[in-house]
C-alpha cells in the first residue's frame, strides 16, 4: 500500500500479518464542489435556503435547465452526488406554476418511501395559498389509504412498476387517474439502470403503454422523462430503450461537480487453504465471509461505522449473529444491538428502523443484500466491505459509494471469493478501476414477453396496427396470432382495424402474469422436512414452500441430487416431480460441495436479423439471429470444494427420475469459420480433432466478457459450438441469450463484438496458466464439466475469428 495513509486504513498492512491479501491499493482523492445559482421560484429558493444550501452543485443546475427546456434528461453520476434535486426541484414548480402533476417509479418499496420523506421535506407548506400533495402507491399501501389517494390524486405519485401496470394504467381512461394523466407533466424513473434484463424488457412495455395512453385524445399530454442512474456504459441509450423515447430526445448529464473525501480502496485476497500435504489438491481459498466478518469487527472496534455487502439474505443473517456473539465476548466492541442485518425481506417497518438508526448513529454496523445498494438515505458510512465481487463494476461502485458522504475519508475494502470472477478482478486490478462501464440491456420486443402486454394494451385502449410505432414492425403478425390463441377480437370498420379485449371477459389481462419474470409453468421448491406429507400437492403458499421458480431453472438447477441454493441457505433435491409442478429438497448443513448439471444443446436458426464480416483474410460472418434452443439432461457432477480437480459424475443412468428435455427460442450471436480459416486453425494445431476443443474454449472465453461489458449474471448467456453446423454449412460458434425471447444482450453485443474478441485474445494471452484455468477458458456453468477444451486451440480460434 501506499504512504501518507489515512486512519482509515493505515493500520492493515500490518494488521495479523496479512500483507500478502492486500493486492491492490487505490486512492481516489478528495474533490471540491463546483456551485452555481440558477433562476428558482422564490418559495423553492426559500426552502433551499432553510434546508442550509448554499448553491446547487453545477450539475444539478445543468440538469433542471435542460428539463425547463423541454428535453428528458438523464442524470448519471455516482452515489451521494444529489441527484434527487434534480427531479425534486422541477416537480415542485410544476405544481406550482402549472398545478400539474409529476409520476415518480422507483424499482423498490423502500426507495419509494424513502423519496417520498425527500420530496415530503421540500413540499410541506411550501405554499401558504395551496398544499402540494405527494402520496405513495405500493402494495404496502394500506387499502383505505390507496382508495383515498384514487379518490384524490396527489400532485406528486410514487409507485412501483407493478402498481403503474395493474392499478394504474387499466384506470387511466376515464378513471381515477384521468386527471393526474391528463396534467402529467414529468414521468421520473429513478435507478433506470435496475430496469435491465427480463425485469427491464416487462417496464419497457409498461412505458410505452403510458405513453400511447398519454397521446390518446383523450389525455393529450407529453410528459418529459426524468431519468436517474447510476454510472453506466450507455445511460442515454439504455433511458431511450426502458422508456420508448427517441435517444435524441434526451440531455446526459454525468459529470459529477459534488465534493467528496478521500475514498481509499484496498482488493483483499484471503489465503488458499491448507488442503493437507498434497500442494496440488486444490486453489481454494479460505471463506470470504470469515474475512470479512474478522475486518467487519475490527473496523468496528477501531470506531468505525461499517457496512458489509453481502449477495444472500442468510448469508447477512449469520454473520451478523455470528458478530453479535463475538461482540459480546470481547471487550471495546459495540452493543449486540448496534449492528443489524438489512435486506428485502424485513417488514417496511423494520427497514425504516434500521435507516433511521444508521443515519443517527445508533447502529454501528450492518450486514445487508442488494436492498441498501439502491439510493435509500442512511446517512454518512466510515467503511464499506463488499464480501465477494458483486459481478458487475456498477454495483461495485454503487455500494462503494454508500462510504464517505461530504467530505470526510471513507474506505472501500473488496473481499475476493474464489469465484474465477473474482479472482480475475482480483489478479486484474486495473480492469476494476479503468475503463468504460458496463452496459444495460432490454428487448422490449421479447416474444415471450410482449404478447401479454399487448393485450394488456387492448383493454387499456383498443390496439391498431399504427400503434407499430410504440410496438414494433412485429405488431401487425402478433395481432393476428392473438386473435387465434386468446380472447383479443379483431373489429373491422370504415376506417380502420380494432384489436380489443372484449368487455364480456371477467378480468382484464393484467394480472395473468408477473412483470419480474418470463410467463413459464412455475416448479415449487419446498423443504420436506417441513411437509407431514410428501404426497400433498402443494402452491405457493404452502408451509415449507422455500421458492418458485419457472421450468427452465427446475430442469438445470433441481433434478434430484442436485444441491440447490436459495436464500444462504443449501438444499439437496430429493424428488422432482416436474408434471405435477413440485421438487422437494432437504436442508443441508455448512458444505462446500456444489452440484452442476451436464447437458447437450442443440440450436438452429429460425430467423437472420442482421449480418456483418470481419477480418480480411478470412472474412469471418457473423450474424444476430432468431434462434431455438433445445436442451437434453444427461446426468450432473458433484464438486466436494470449489475448484475441485476430481468431481463425482452421476449419469442420467443412475437417477430414477425422467428429465424432460426443454426447447425455447431466444436470441443468439453466430460467428461462422470460413472453410480456409477452418483448415488454417487444423493445421496450426497439428490436429483436425483439436478444433472442437479450441471452438469450446473460445465460447467459454466469450462469454465471460459478457459480465464484464455488461449487467447481467454469467447464467444470463451461453453458448454452443459445431464442427459443421446444417445452417451455417461450417464451423460455427453460438452465443445465445438464456432468457425465452431474449434480454438484449446479443442484441448489445452484436454492435461490440470486435472489442469483445480483443478482450477474449487478451484474456487467455495475459493468463499465466499452461492448459487452461476458471481464468481464461474453464466456465462455473459448463454444461459438460469443462472437458474438451484446448487453451492455445481457443487461442488460434479467436485469431482466425478475427483474421
Amino acid at each position: 500500500m501506499s504512504a501518507n495513509l489515512p486512519p482509515t486504513v493505515s493500520w492493515l498492512p500490518s494488521w495479523k500479518n496479512t500483507t500478502d491479501q492486500i493486492v491492490h491499493h487505490e486512492v481516489f482523492p478528495e474533490t471540491s464542489a463546483t456551485l452555481t445559482s440558477i433562476r428558482l421560484h422564490p418559495l423553492i429558493a426559500q426552502r433551499l435556503d432553510e434546508r442550509g444550501f448554499s448553491g446547487l452543485y453545477q450539475h444539478q443546475a445543468d440538469a433542471i435547465r435542460a428539463i425547463r427546456d423541454g428535453t428528458s434528461t438523464v442524470v448519471a453520476t455516482p452515489t451521494a452526488s444529489g441527484k434527487s434535486l434534480t427531479y425534486v426541484i422541477p416537480a415542485l414548480e410544476a405544481a406550482l406554476e402549472h398545478d400539474s402533476s409529476t409520476l415518480y417509479i422507483a424499482p423498490t418499496r423502500a426507495l419509494i418511501n424513502d423519496q417520498a420523506a425527500t420530496f415530503r421535506n421540500y413540499a410541506e407548506d411550501l405554499d401558504p395559498n395551496r398544499t402540494i400533495t405527494v402520496g405513495e402507491y405500493t402494495g404496502s399501501t394500506p387499502t383505505d389509504r390507496r382508495r383515498e389517494i384514487r379518490q384524490s390524486p396527489p400532485d406528486i405519485l410514487l409507485t412501483t412498476p407493478d402498481m403503474l401496470h395493474n392499478s394504474l394504467l387499466p384506470y387511466s381512461i376515464d378513471g381515477p387517474w384521468s386527471d393526474l394523466l391528463a396534467d402529467l407533466a414529468y414521468v421520473v424513473v429513478d435507478e433506470v439502470h435496475q430496469f435491465r434484463g427480463v425485469f427491464g424488457s416487462h417496464v419497457s412495455n409498461i412505458f410505452r403503454r403510458l405513453q400511447r395512453l398519454c397521446d390518446t385524445g383523450t389525455l393529450d399530454t407529453d410528459p418529459q422523462f426524468i431519468c436517474a442512474s447510476a454510472t453506466i456504459g450507455n445511460p442515454v441509450e439504455h433511458a431511450s430503450a426502458v422508456t420508448g423515447c427517441c435517444p435524441d430526445e434526451f440531455t446526459l448529464i454525468n459529470t459529477d461537480t459534488s465534493e467528496s473525501g478521500r475514498q481509499d480502496w484496498v482488493l483483499w485476497q484471503p489465503p488458499l487453504k491448507d488442503r493437507g500435504d498434497d500442494a496440488t489438491d486444490t486453489n481454494t481459498r479460505v471463506s470470504n465471509h470469515q474475512a470479512s466478518l474478522d475486518l467487519f469487527l475490527e473496523f468496528l472496534g477501531r470506531g468505525y461505522q461499517t457496512l458489509v455487502f453481502t449477495n444472500a439474505r442468510q448469508t447477512a443473517e449469520q454473520y451478523v449473529d455470528q458478530a453479535r456473539q463475538r461482540a459480546a465476548n470481547a471487550p471495546g466492541l459495540p452493543a449486540e444491538d448496534a449492528i443489524a442485518s438489512y435486506h428485502s425481506h424485513l417488514p417496511d417497518e423494520t427497514r425504516t428502523t434500521i435507516e433511521h438508526q444508521l443515519r443517527n448513529g445508533e447502529v454501528v454496523g450492518a450486514w445487508t443484500t442488494s436492498a441498501l445498494e439502491v439510493g435509500v438515505d442512511i446517512g454518512s458510512l466510515d467503511i464499506v466491505i463488499l464480501d465477494g465481487y458483486p459481478g458487475t463494476k456498477m454495483e461495485t461502485f454503487q455500494r462503494g459509494g454508500r462510504a464517505g458522504r461530504g467530505t470526510d475519508d471513507s474506505a472501500v475494502v473488496l473481499v475476493g471469493s474464489d469465484d474465477p470472477l473474482d479472482e480475475y478482478i482480483m489478479e486484474n486490478p486495473t480492469s476494476l478501476f479503468q475503463g468504460d462501464a458496463e452496459k444495460a440491456a432490454v428487448n422490449n420486443e421479447n416474444s415471450a414477453i410482449q404478447p401479454d402486454h399487448l393485450q394488456s394494451a387492448a383493454a387499456e385502449v383498443p390496439l391498431t396496427e399504427s400503434d407499430a410505432t410504440w410496438f414494433g414492425d412485429s405488431l401487425a403478425g402478433q395481432l393476428d396470432e392473438l386473435t387465434d390463441t386468446s380472447p383479443l377480437t379483431r373489429v373491422d370498420t370504415k376506417t380502420r382495424t380494432d384489436y380489443r379485449w372484449p368487455d364480456e371477459v371477467d378480468t382484464t389481462p393484467h394480472y395473468d402474469f408477473s412483470i419480474r419474470s418470463i410467463a413459464d409453468d412455475n416448479i415449487i421448491v419446498a423443504d420436506r422436512t417441513q411437509i407431514d406429507d410428501p404426497d400433498t400437492e402443494l402452491d405457493a403458499d404452502s408451509d415449507g414452500v422455500i421458492t418458485t421458480i419457472s421450468r427452465n431453472e427446475a430442469i438445470r438447477d433441481t433434478h434430484p441430487g442436485a444441491i440447490y441454493y436459495s436464500n444462504g441457505q443449501k438444499y439437496r433435491i430429493t424428488d422432482a416431480d416436474y408434471d405435477n409442478e413440485q421438487v422437494l429438497a432437504v436442508p443441508l448443513d455448512d458444505t462446500e460441495s456444489y452440484t452442476a448439471s451436464l447437458t447437450e444443446h442443440s440450436i438452429s436458426i429460425q430467423a437472420t436479423r442482421e449480418t456483418i464480416h470481419i477480418g480480411g483474410v478470412f472474412d469471418t460472418e457473423i450474424t444476430l439471429a432468431d434462434v431455438s434452443v433445445a436442451r437434453e439432461f444427461n446426468g450432473y457432477l458433484e464438486y466436494a470444494y470449489q475448484n475441485d480437480p476430481d468431481p463425482d459424475r452421476i449419469g442420467i443412468d443412475d437417477l430414477e427420475t425422467h428429465i424432460p428435455s426443454y426447447t425455447y427460442n431466444t436470441t443468439a450471436l453466430s460467428l461462422s469459420l470460413s472453410e480456409k480459416a477452418t483448415a488454417s486453425i487444423e493445421e496450426k494445431l497439428g490436429d483436425p480433432d483439436l478444433l472442437g476443443a479450441g471452438l469450446h474454449a473460445a465460447q467459454h472465453t466469450l462469454t465471460s466478457q459478457f459480465p464484464v461489458n455488461y449487467l447481467c449474471d454469467r447464467r444470463d448467456i451461453s453458448g454452443i459450438t459445431s464442427h459443421h453446423h446444417p445452417d451455417t454449412g461450417t464451423a460455427t460458434l453460438f452465443i445465445h441469450d438464456t432468457h425465452p425471447g431474449g434480454a438484449g444482450l446479443c442484441d448489445q453485443a452484436f454492435e461490440d463484438i470486435k472489442a469483445i474478441l480483443d478482450q477474449s485474445l487478451t484474456r487467455i494471452e495475459t493468463c499465466s496458466c499452461t492448459t487452461g484455468c476458471p481464468t481464461c477458458i474453464h466456465h462455473p456453468h459448463c454444461r459438460t464439466g469443462n472437458d474438451n477444451l484446448h487453451k492455445d486451440g481457443g487461442y488460434v480460434v479467436l485469431q482466425a475469428l478475427k483474421k
